[in-house]
């Protein structure tokens, strides 16, 4: 992820990646090994995530720039409860 110039790298464990994908990272991970480096190709667990909204927590370590994701909510409620709360706005296509 990308934001004012900083970058950081988030991580997925098998459990949130299962819930998110229904397979393990390492299964992930292969996708994206076999999907080469041909940067027009997003395999399957990629492409899944393009174009959703969902409320995250996750655990930020600045010295890293890492971040673990802790729990992944695709529930509609609780998306624009966190929306409303942080005064964000959600922008669809």
């Amino acid at each position: 992820m990308k934001h004012n110039g900083d970058k950081g790298n988030f991580l997925f464990w098998d459990a949130t990646c299962i819930k998110l994908f229904g397979k393990t990272t390492a299964e992930c991970q292969d996708e994206l090994i076999a999907a080469g480096d041909d940067i027009k190709v997003f395999p399957p667990c990629v492409d899944e995530i393009l174009s959703k909204t969902w409320a995250v927590r996750f655990k930020f370590r600045s010295q890293l720039h890492q971040s673990s994701v802790l729990d992944v909510n695709k529930e509609p409620h609780h998306i624009q409860t966190l929306t409303a709360t942080l005064g964000l706005k959600v922008i669809t296509n």
